[in-house]
């Protein structure tokens, strides 16, 4: 099994996506970003993550710039499923 969670708290998906709390709560509130619900605490799977980044478009890229490849598992490792390839650790506060 992986270190990495299985469920983020919104500051810790705040952090991973680089977006304010507000936005995220939003993201939740439209279904944007599936969340569950454990008793009073909103949790967000790490697929629902990946989701959300997999499923935005590009804004238009100037010709002689080179692709994004931020939503790209094999360059965001993030994105990695592999084990080869985590994240830096758990977020810690």
């Amino acid at each position: 099994m992986t270190d990495q969670p299985l469920l983020y708290t919104v500051p810790q998906v705040t952090r991973l996506l680089n977006l304010g709390r507000s936005r995220v709560y939003e993201l939740i509130r439209t279904g944007a970003l599936p969340s569950v619900t454990i008793g009073h605490s909103r949790r967000i799977t790490i697929t629902a993550v990946r989701d959300f980044v997999m499923a935005l478009k590009p804004d238009s890229e100037p010709a002689n710039q080179p692709p994004n490849t931020a939503g790209n598992p094999t360059t965001n490792p993030l994105l990695h499923n592999s084990e080869s390839c985590r994240p830096h650790g758990p977020i810690s506060r």
